[in-house]
């Protein structure tokens, strides 16, 4: 934010001494460059209204903006998403932090890019089953197909007794076909496979098993 504002201060520095030159050659006609600073003065106000600096303090995201201070428990994040988008020649990236139906938080890489990266690889790192997976037409299509694949030869079986949970094997699957679309290798999609059967579903299961699986979800 210090060169955005810095870049405004100059610019608007040189249209007030150029408002000043041409006042007395207008004429009563508009002073062009005097609205300019006008505008440029605004750019700045906004610029400092907008800034938005954060910190990770424990489970702690700490937000802080000219107006006010908050404090978010991370704990209590429901769901997450990075959204990415080209701007001016460079890649913009947002973090959207969902807690409630009512509170949702941004947070951008404009000014804080090391920040911005800290605060991401944590949410990688703490918080991967419950990332926004945003995908096509066509990989919501593949991932139905591997999801049903999954569910009907690697899953545990449900029966009246221990129904298997929807939405867990369908977060293990989404974690399997970001992997599958990363290009990951047999050993890598063998090895998460044998996480989520003996560790998230608590089922027995053989490396060797997992590696089976694996080839048919590359050549999938």
């Amino acid at each position: 934010m210090t060169v955005r504002l810095s870049l405004l201060a100059i610019a608007s520095l040189t249209l007030l001494f150029l408002s000043a030159l041409f006042h007395f050659d207008l004429n009563d006609r508009p002073n062009v460059p005097f609205l300019f600073f006008i505008i440029s003065l605004a750019a700045i106000a906004y610029t400092i209204w907008s800034d938005t600096d954060f910190n990770i303090t424990g489970h702690w995201l700490i937000v802080t903006r000219p107006s006010q201070q908050q404090k978010f428990d991370l704990k209590q994040l429901r769901q997450w998403e990075e959204i990415s988008y080209p701007i001016r020649g460079q890649r913009r990236k947002k973090l959207v932090l969902v807690f409630d139906q009512r509170l949702t938080v941004e947070l951008s890489n404009t000014d804080y890019k090391e920040k911005y990266e800290a605060l991401y690889a944590h949410l990688k790192r703490e918080f991967p089953l419950i990332e926004k997976f945003n995908m096509t037409l066509m990989q919501e299509i593949k991932f139905e197909s591997l999801h049903r694949f999954l569910s009907a030869e690697f899953y545990p079986a449900g029966n009246k007794y221990d129904q298997i949970n929807e939405v867990k094997t369908r977060i293990c699957s989404i974690e399997v076909f970001k992997m599958k679309i990363a290009g990951a290798d047999r050993g890598r999609v063998a090895e998460k496979l044998f996480e989520i059967k003996t560790t998230i579903l608590g089922e027995f299961e053989t490396i060797n098993r997992c590696q089976q699986v694996a080839d048919r979800i590359i050549d999938f």
